[in-house]
């Protein structure tokens, strides 16, 4: 999902997520995970569901006609 707010003129948020429903992790271990390995991510775990999402801000500058390109010769 993304969803992109202008908020002013050349000022932006844009707000993104994702969600994914993991049915196959046929490479995990089946071995049981110490706190230690997990907490430092050298382990990973079973799991049904995995989501991430951001927020990104953005700010456009510059002339209305930088789209115009000067001819001099």
């Amino acid at each position: 999902m993304i969803m992109d707010v202008r908020l002013s003129k050349g000022f932006s948020v844009n707000f993104w997520g994702q969600y994914f429903a993991l049915n196959n992790q046929l490479s995990l271990p089946k071995s049981e995970v110490s706190v230690e390995d997990l907490l430092l991510q050298q382990r990973a775990i079973l799991t049904n569901y995995q989501y991430n999402g951001g927020i990104e801000i953005s700010y456009t500058f510059g002339s209305i006609f930088n789209h115009v390109v000067n001819f001099r010769t």
